[in-house]
């Protein structure tokens, strides 16, 4: 109870400020007038089994009440802390190590588009489900559910986790790796003396069969086409790339970002903040005085450390089938559990021979997950303040009836404090295809967002935070 409360406290107090009312963006526009519109039929028609959990959910609750989608993601992002929490330990054993990845997970906004946009919750449910599937897999063996049910416990999990977002496709047909490594040596076992009986490794494979069997029966009529060629130098460089992680570091360093990390902050948010701060720091401090047999050592295991990493290929292999990898946050999420993983075996190898003293692991928790939550409150504050500007801009254009070219004045321009702020989007708040969405959705006609002098120029003010007619 008090990891998870630990845990609970973290998550909380990183992403205290995105509870709220969420605004859309983008792509959500589509999605609102399909559901809107024709439930899940009209989903079915126009996408068929094109991460209808994923997608479909959220903005039906957003449609509902403009309050749900925060409760939604935050509690699916703190189911899977906990289950990350659990992997870990049931591969390296221990406690403070396992909680220090899932704070790690759960409080750095590396992954943060996924969890303000919300057509993008998506990248957050999909995960849940294969680290659900990875716990199932790995303690199969201390359970005595019959060897049918885990395995179709397992097939469905792999299914849902399909049917949620495609991308952890591969890692999720790997991930029957686990059902064979035992968790006391970190070892592979054979398929023979697996409990749940040699066709368990196979579960993964099952579920993720019967989506792709779903997936190309139901052909919507907007049903991306995901094989677009091979692209087989992406499964490098999708590890490569991983260096853009640190883009949510770079609004610290401009004067015009940094008053965004507390420019919505009301009474009550301080409040909870300070209550969860004290929460977060005392369980890191009784953390820190679980005895060294409690929080024992357990060899590393190469083998895990194997399969591990073919989940890792996996996830990096279905972006060469996709297309290539783009470095928007939002596809860091699902990977981060993984690369987390990964790191998990090496910090267990290094601390097997350097044990981390209990005053250590509490001053270094302490200053990690305080600067943690502080780029979570500063990436929120952009991401609320920005989509706030991209509505009031449709608005804007619809009022005045506004179409052809147009010339968009930012004041100020994040894309020149944070440049590094499109790449982790994946575009610019007033690229035409995404400004768009929300201007038709509104019933007002498309425009041509450029630079030319002859356009109509528009321009933002922060002072009455409205948009104008540039003289």
């Amino acid at each position: 109870m008090l990891v998870y409360l630990t845990l609970a406290a973290g998550m909380l107090l990183a992403w205290l400020p995105l509870f709220g009312r969420s605004l859309p963006f983008s792509d959500d526009f589509d999605f609102m007038s399909v559901i809107s519109e024709g439930g899940i039929p009209g989903y079915l028609r126009w996408l068929g089994f094109f991460r209808p959990l994923g997608q479909y959910l959220p903005v039906w609750l957003f449609l509902e009440n403009r309050g749900f989608h925060p409760i939604l993601v935050l509690s699916t992002h703190l189911i899977s802390g906990i289950l990350l929490f659990h992997v870990c330990r049931s591969l390296y054993g221990g406690i403070r190590l396992p909680v220090a990845v899932a704070l790690v997970f759960l409080m750095f906004p590396f992954g943060y588009e996924a969890m303000v946009w919300i057509a993008n919750y998506s990248y957050v449910l999909a995960p849940m489900f294969l680290l659900a599937n990875l716990l199932l897999l790995l303690e199969h063996t201390k359970r005595n559910w019959p060897a049918s049910v885990t395995f179709c416990l397992s097939a469905g999990l792999a299914l849902l986790t399909s049917l949620s977002h495609e991308i952890l496709f591969f890692a999720t047909v790997f991930s029957g790796l686990f059902a064979c490594i035992d968790a006391r040596t970190g070892r592979f076992r054979s398929l023979k003396s697996i409990r749940g009986g040699w066709w368990l490794p196979f579960a993964p494979i099952v579920g993720c069969g019967l989506w792709a069997v779903a997936y190309y029966s139901v052909v919507g009529q907007s049903r991306p086409k995901r094989i677009t060629g091979l692209h087989l130098q992406t499964i490098v460089s999708v590890s490569f790339r991983q260096y853009s992680l640190t883009d949510i570091f770079h609004p610290w360093f401009s004067a015009v970002t940094r008053p965004l990390a507390f420019s919505a902050w009301s009474v009550a948010t301080w409040i909870a903040c300070a209550c969860l701060i004290s929460l977060l720091l005392a369980g890191l401090i009784m953390l820190s005085g679980i005895p060294a047999p409690q929080d024992g050592r357990r060899g590393t295991g190469f083998h895990a450390l194997v399969a591990t990493l073919a989940l890792w290929f996996g996830a990096s292999l279905i972006f060469a089938f996709g297309g290539g990898y783009s470095l928007d946050s939002r596809k860091k999420y699902p990977l981060l559990p993984l690369l987390l993983l990964i790191a998990c075996w090496f910090c267990r190898a290094l601390r097997n021979k350097l044990p981390v003293s209990p005053g250590a692991f509490w001053a270094v928790g302490s200053v990690v997950c305080c600067s943690a939550a502080m780029s979570s409150w500063l990436i929120v504050g952009i991401w609320k303040y920005e989509s706030a500007r991209y509505n009031a801009l449709a608005d804007f254009i619809v009022k005045h009836k506004l179409r052809g070219h147009v010339l968009v004045r930012w004041k100020p321009d994040l894309n020149v404090a944070w440049p590094q702020m499109a790449r982790t989007v994946g575009y610019r708040f007033d690229d035409p295809a995404a400004l768009n969405l929300a201007v038709e959705y509104r019933g007002g006609s498309d425009v041509n967002v450029t630079s030319s002098a002859q356009a109509t120029a528009i321009r933002y003010d922060p002072a009455p935070c409205r948009w104008f007619f540039a003289k």
